[in-house]
């Protein structure tokens, strides 16, 4: 603490700074670095995952982290008449933004045209510290102050979006924010930010799901597990020539082609120019990438190069999540370019299954985010096995009800 790094005289000051004065920085310290770790809690909550295969991710509608349970299905998404130059002014505000700027095209459009004005008053509030937070705002004319704890924390002008993190995460307002001058505000209410959400969420999932039916393989599998594979697709997309996957290369995604075509090959033995032998193509409907993922099948490296031939669109599903839904393809379908029988899966067990809670030590804390923290701790009896510990406020979990998402 800076308190403990400042060398106190007989007087308890240094260099002019008072006691009282140092106990009052490292009180905001302690509240910014609790504050960072919310923001970046929040901010783990709504990016997107990392890419790690040659295409490119599209984005996925974001998912706040409120609970959907909260907005009722009959919210009317009410559009208001905007100028071209305003309506710039919203998008670029939000695709800017570190928490709202991997929202797909269409979700910013529907925000854009939600969007209603609001007009303040030199001096009005527009939001205070600790009221309930329902609306986000993009300014459009005049300045505001932001407040915290009565002390200046900066000016916005034109063209910034505050209140985002009360509308993706059900919390109180953390700064106050007050006109300098006459302002005007876009406004958007929780409701409507959370309909249009769950519009664009559910209506890729369906489209999703009724693309996995007219798969010959994926049909085949129960509707509860079809759901579930759905709820986890990732959307990628790549040019003509990339290689999506490389023989001997590990295999970390299964793949369904949504659009365009792939060729299948193999490194042809003997060869020290990169010679490949044509195995087939595959088109849209068609899957690869199961065999090294496959409980059973040894080694986890892909057997065959799958090249794009032209743009092509698949659907992915990561390793972990085809081995815990899927585990193995072969009920349902065999693969035409198997060459090998695979074994009896073996039971999946947890790494500690007897694992119980009065077998952990703590040994400190990692961090706080916005329900809890989280703790450094140890096995008891064995020193050298360490894990990180979530720790969870069930009062703030019930007031926020997201018992559905522990």
């Amino acid at each position: 603490m800076m308190a403990a790094a400042v060398h106190m005289n007989g007087h308890g000051s240094e260099n002019g700074i008072g006691r009282e004065e140092l106990e009052r920085l490292d009180q905001e310290i302690e509240l910014l670095k609790q504050e960072n770790n919310q923001l970046k809690s929040l901010l783990a909550q709504v990016a997107p995952p990392s890419v790690v295969r040659p295409g490119r991710r599209e984005k996925q509608p974001a998912v706040s982290a409120e609970p959907s349970s909260m907005v009722p299905d009959n919210v009317k998404r009410k559009k208001y008449p905007k100028s071209d130059e305003a309506k710039s002014l919203i998008r670029e505000a939000i695709t800017s933004n570190d928490f709202l700027k991997n929202f797909n095209n269409d979700q910013v459009d529907e925000f854009v045209d939600c969007m209603k004005m609001r007009k303040y008053g030199k001096g009005q509030f527009i939001v205070r510290e600790g009221w309930p937070g329902t609306e986000l705002f993009v300014t459009s004319q005049g300045t505001v102050e932001v407040r915290q704890k009565d002390k200046h924390i900066r000016t916005l002008s034109t063209g910034v979006i505050f209140g985002e993190l009360a509308i993706l995460y059900n919390c109180t307002r953390t700064a106050t924010v007050v006109a300098q001058d006459q302002a005007e505000v876009w406004s958007l209410d929780r409701q409507t930010f959370q309909a249009i959400m769950m519009s664009s969420g559910k209506e890729l999932l369906h489209n999703h799901k009724q693309f996995l039916r007219k798969s010959s393989v994926m049909r085949a599998m129960p509707e509860e597990t079809l759901t579930k594979i759905v709820d986890c697709l990732e959307k990628d997309v790549y040019e003509d020539g990339d290689y999506i996957v490389r023989e001997g290369g590990y295999g970390n995604a299964f793949y369904i082609i949504r659009d365009g075509k792939v060729e299948v090959t193999k490194n042809k033995k003997g060869t020290t120019d990169g010679e490949e032998e044509h195995i087939r193509f595959c088109a849209a409907g068609d899957i690869f990438g199961e065999l090294a993922l496959q409980q059973g099948y040894e080694g986890g490296n892909r057997t065959r190069n799958v090249i794009a031939r032209g743009q092509v669109t698949c659907l992915v599903l990561e390793r972990e999540m085809f081995q815990e839904l899927i585990g193995s393809l072969d009920k349902y379908h065999r693969s035409p370019y198997a060459t090998s029988t695979p074994a009896e899966p073996k039971p999946q067990l947890g790494e500690y299954p007897d694992m119980k809670f009065d077998d952990l030590e703590k040994i400190g804390t990692l961090g706080v985010g916005g329900f809890g923290r989280v703790e450094l701790v140890e096995l008891k009896t064995d020193k050298t096995k360490t894990f990180a510990l979530k720790c969870l406020r069930k009062k703030h979990i019930v007031e926020t009800r997201q018992q559905e998402h522990i």
